[in-house]
């Protein structure tokens, strides 16, 4: 008897350490929660973001300033900067979803057209790209980089988190 306890209690000891390291594995691997400056607290991130009166004339830092993280701008931080002339904006949804609601201001150029439509997109202004949920746009993150963009950013939640105003057909 006693040596059955021993081996369950062995065996849920194991189990417990490898739950134990694979907490730790993620907590490791977890990225950074990005913090801007400013004074707009993101209620989805945590992250703060600057009020819009603090936009830099220069936009060449616009994106430094205000989506520090190479890959997304949070909500908070984009309407700070969405109407800022050097920012372009592009839905990459389907024409469906379009129709349905977006961003105002926002180009559309779906995922499946994006490569044949690169020359539309300016390469000397500062693009977002949104879509439902954002998992879309990490992939044309990814084509717009290789196509040598410099300053590409998607909107972290995508449309789905932005509680803004919405233009529809």
């Amino acid at each position: 008897m006693r040596r059955r306890m021993r081996r369950a209690f062995t065996g849920i000891g194991w189990v417990v350490a490898g739950l134990v390291m694979l907490m730790l594995i993620r907590a490791i691997n977890r990225p950074a929660r990005i913090v801007n400056p400013g004074n707009v607290a993101d209620r989805d991130a945590g992250a703060i973001a600057p009020q819009a009166s603090t936009l830099p004339a220069d936009n060449a830092d616009l994106f430094t300033r205000y989506a520090p993280h190479p890959d997304f701008i949070d909500q908070a931080a984009f309407k700070t900067v969405k109407d800022h002339p050097s920012v372009f904006l592009v839905d990459i949804r389907t024409p469906r979803e379009w129709m349905e609601g977006r961003i105002p201001g926002a180009v559309l150029i779906p995922l499946q057209a994006l490569e044949e439509r690169l020359k539309e997109i300016p390469r000397e202004r500062h693009v977002i790209l949104y879509c439902r949920t954002a998992n879309r746009t990490r992939l044309g993150l990814r084509i717009l980089q290789d196509a040598g963009y410099p300053s590409i950013r998607h909107l972290r939640g995508g449309i789905r988190a932005w509680d803004g105003p919405i233009e529809s057909d």
